[in-house]
């Protein structure tokens, strides 16, 4: 029920035998979130509190807002003209402390829907997508760093991959009974060391697998390989 070691003693509920393969399988891999020198914290932007700065449409001195509304399909797309949520924030003095510098971010929902598929939901922030020199992101996603920087771009491919796994939103239901994805949650997960994160990366182009082909790689690559 709890992991030896685990300093957050999370109790574990492995509910029929699939489940306990899937333990043995995340148990086993190489890395937590330190050992590869990577962070997830959660976005800066709380709306409410930063109404004043919020933009409907980017325009002159303002950056990227990303939402959960821009995750799609493994990548962040930006500006989503179909939403109501506002797609970018006013620059200015009380603005910095909110921004992180352009780079590639893995960003991760904190809130799904109880009707939804998945409870764990990764996307890539591409700066080659979303041309800006800054970026804000908003209170209701996660997202993974180097030292409040980018990540390299084969790195944030294959860990992106790998969070998006069939494999990875099962073991989290095993030890989290809500909707909520906190980054405590996320810095708990073992990870595929960096060569495999980096093979998985390389599998991935300018977009992502159907969810059949995607599990087959993280199995194929990260546990074969």
């Amino acid at each position: 029920l709890v992991r030896l070691g685990d300093p957050h003693a999370f109790i574990h509920i492995v509910p029929d035998k699939e489940g306990d393969p899937i333990r043995q399988q995340i148990g086993s891999l190489d890395a937590s979130l330190a050992d590869l020198g990577l962070t997830v914290s959660t976005g800066r932007v709380v709306d409410f509190r930063a109404k004043d700065l919020l933009r409907a449409h980017p325009g002159r001195n303002t950056v990227p807002l990303i939402y959960p509304c821009h995750l799609r399909d493994g990548f962040v797309e930006w500006p989503n003209g179909s939403t109501r949520k506002p797609n970018a924030l006013a620059l200015g003095p009380r603005a910095d402390d909110l921004l992180v510098p352009a780079g590639y971010y893995i960003l991760v929902k904190r809130f799904t829907a109880k009707e939804e598929r998945r409870r764990v939901v990764a996307a890539v922030y591409d700066p080659t997508r979303v041309p800006a020199e800054r970026v804000a992101v908003e209170n209701h996603l996660n997202y993974y760093h180097n030292r409040g920087t980018g990540l390299p771009v084969t790195v944030a491919k294959g860990l992106a991959t790998f969070l998006n796994s069939t494999l990875v939103d099962v073991y989290f239901r095993q030890f989290s009974g809500h909707t909520q994805v906190n980054a405590t949650d996320l810095r708990s997960l073992r990870y595929p060391g960096w060569d495999s994160l980096l093979a998985l990366g390389r599998r991935i182009g300018k977009s992502f697998p159907d969810q059949e082909e995607l599990n087959r790689l993280v199995e194929e690559v990260v546990f074969r390989g």
